[in-house]
This record gives structure tokens, sequence and C-alpha cells, in this order.
């Protein structure tokens, strides 16, 4: 098969649980080398849950040695989220501790509220969302506990006032991410961070320790930046995650709308929605994918995003275009400081002198029109 069939079928096989798609399973068993395919691809886009799934309930015939191969991967994806989880309740303990409240983030969260089986949804690392102020304290008190941070911050305080937050390692191998928003770039700076906080849903892991999530709301457009800003290629899982959100029953999509439009994100999670029901050829119509197929994007919402995804963009030009979303001169001022002249001239882990900066922000931006 070629990546594009192969994409294709990692599509159907991510609607498992889902009514209303329109994809079609092959009604006989894949050859060896196109199982061998899809199977790397499950791996990858975490998504063995829905294959080992599919396969048990008939929708995707496969051999038996086939079926064994399935469950093996996602037996060692289920083991890897157990340690995960066990590292999360961990992270939470000590940040409790210290009086700091937190949310999880995709992952187990997600895994326990928005899906039937919790199984059915791997994940790879563990992301908490703190307060900004209480970035700083969060991070200094991983770092006490052995973790390292695998990009130094732009300038001190640089974090908890504009930046998508920190990743951290473990000694174990396993990656912390603590955000202080979704994203970096303009996206990230117009999310209005104290309706993070408004609503919690919380949820109970094993030993019992209650843990929070964020509202359901929240959690879907976040769902929606991870899908559409996440990556170049944007990845099936996030979209998975989106439909089981907007297909709930009790999902409030005037207040969605609302949080969209109040942090001038309503071109992300339009674009978000739309994908995903192309993606995974969902026919069941919502008001809210009504709406989202009707959206049509201000000029300011596209340059936006082109920052993300034009030809020439960056880092550089992500930050200058940034500056349309602080508030005022000040902060624009302490911004743009930060980043001409960043700790040891390194940026994003790299080395880049002051001139080299310059011209990447302004091809960025040249591509960004």
């Amino acid at each position: 098969m070629t990546a594009i069939e192969t994409r294709t079928l990692l599509a159907a096989v991510a609607t498992y649980g889902l009514l209303g798609s329109m994809h079609v399973l092959p009604e006989s068993p894949l050859t060896d080398a196109e199982f061998d395919g899809l199977l790397r691809g499950s791996v990858s886009q975490r998504l063995t849950g829905a294959l080992v799934g599919s396969i048990a309930s008939d929708r995707l015939p496969a051999t038996e040695a086939q079926s064994h191969r399935a469950s093996e991967e996602h037996f060692i994806a289920l083991c890897h989220c157990l340690e995960l989880e066990s590292a999360l309740l961990d992270v939470v303990g000590a940040l409790d501790q210290e009086g700091i409240d937190c949310r999880v983030l995709k992952g187990s969260a997600t895994a326990h509220l928005d899906y039937v089986d919790p199984a059915q949804r791997t994940f790879v690392d563990v992301d908490l969302l703190v307060r900004g102020e209480d970035f700083d304290r969060a991070t200094m008190l991983m770092l006490s506990r052995g973790y390292s941070r695998l990009v130094a911050e732009v300038r001190p305080g640089f974090d908890r006032r504009f930046g998508k937050g920190c990743t951290l390692s473990s000694t174990a191998g396993y990656e912390l991410d603590l955000h202080r928003t979704f994203v970096t770039g303009p996206f990230g700076l117009t999310v209005r961070l104290d309706d993070l906080w408004t609503d919690a849903t919380p949820w109970v892991l094993a030993g019992g320790r209650q843990l929070h999530a964020l509202g359901r709301e929240q959690r879907l457009l976040h769902a929606c930046y991870h899908a559409v800003l996440g990556d170049r290629t944007p990845r099936i899982v996030p979209q998975r995650d989106i439909a089981s959100l907007i297909l709930s029953d009790d999902l409030d999509e005037v207040r969605v709308r609302e949080l969209a439009h109040g942090w001038r994100a309503e071109y992300v999670v339009a674009r978000a929605i739309n994908m995903t029901w192309n993606t995974l050829a969902l026919a069941d119509d919502t008001a809210l994918t009504a709406w989202a197929r009707r959206y049509q994007p201000d000029a300011r919402s596209e340059h936006a995003f082109a920052t993300y995804y034009a030809k020439h963009a960056n880092y550089a030009a992500r930050s200058w275009a940034s500056l349309r979303a602080l508030p005022n001169t000040r902060t624009r001022a302490t911004f743009l400081y930060s980043l001409a002249f960043p700790q040891g001239g390194v940026i994003g882990g790299s080395p880049i002198p002051f001139t080299r900066r310059l011209i990447r922000a302004g091809q960025g931006l040249r591509g960004e029109r």
C-alpha cells in the first residue's frame, strides 16, 4: 500500500467505537506486507487500541498471526501508559504538597473521560497545565526531583509570561510537559488563561486518587489546537478525540463557540472540526460542525496561522507575529527584548546570531503574507 492508502486505512480503523463513519474496511485479511504498514502506522499514531478493537469486533478481518501481533503491540503501549500514570500520580502529588494546582491535559485524562474504554486511547508522555504565576515554582520543583529541561528558557520569566511551557525529561526516560497555555505563538497568547480554570472535570485513577482535567468544552478546544497546530502532518488521534467530544451528549456547543471567539481561535476550531469530519468520513452533523463548514476566516487569523505552516514559517516569525496578541507597548517591549537578547544567544536550544534572528523573522513574515 502507498502512504496515502495506509493513512486512509488508519483513519478507518480510528473510527472504531464511533457511529456514522462512511469509511469501509477490507472484507478479507490484508497481506502481511500491508498489515506491517498498518501496524507501524497504528503504533506511530497511537491507534493500537482501535486496531485491536477493530480486529476483535470483526470490523477488520485478520489472520491469527496478525491479530497476535496487534495485541502484542497494544499490550506494550498499555504497559507504558500504566508507567506514565504512576508518574502522573507522583508529579501531581508533589505539586499538591507545594500548593500548586494543576490540570491533566490529553493522555490519561482523555482516555478516562472521553472514551468508553480507556484502553483504546494510549499516550506517550505526561502533560500538565499550571497557572502562569505558579510556573517557575513548578518547574524548579520538578528540577529538584531529578527532571532536566530539554531546552533552556529564553530569558528568566519568559515561560511564565509568554511561553507555551517547557518539556522536562525524567531519569526514567519519559517526558513531562508543563504547560502555561496550549501552543507557542499568536494562538497561544490569545487563549484567555482564566477560562482554563473555570471548570474542572474530576476522575479517579488507581489507588483512589482524584485528578482534575479541563472542562469538556476546554478539552475540545485543546484537542483542536493539538490537531491543527501540533504537527505539520496532522495526527489522527487528536481528530479522534475531537469526534468523541463533539458526538457526546453533554457538550455545550454554544460555550465552545464563545470560548473560541474569546480566544480569537475560531479559525483553529473550525479548521480542526472540518479536518476531523473529512479524515474520519463522519456523516452525523451537529450545530457545531455546521458552523465550522460555514466559517470564513478573516485576514488576521489567516496570517497568524501562516506563521505555523507557511513555507518560511519558523519560531522567530511566529514570535514576531505574536506581538499583535500582546496587550500593551510595555509587554511588547519586554517580549522583543527577550527575543533580541536571549540567554547565551540561544533560542530553542540553538545559538543564533542577532542578525540571523532578524533575517529568519523577515523570511517568516514575508511567507506569512
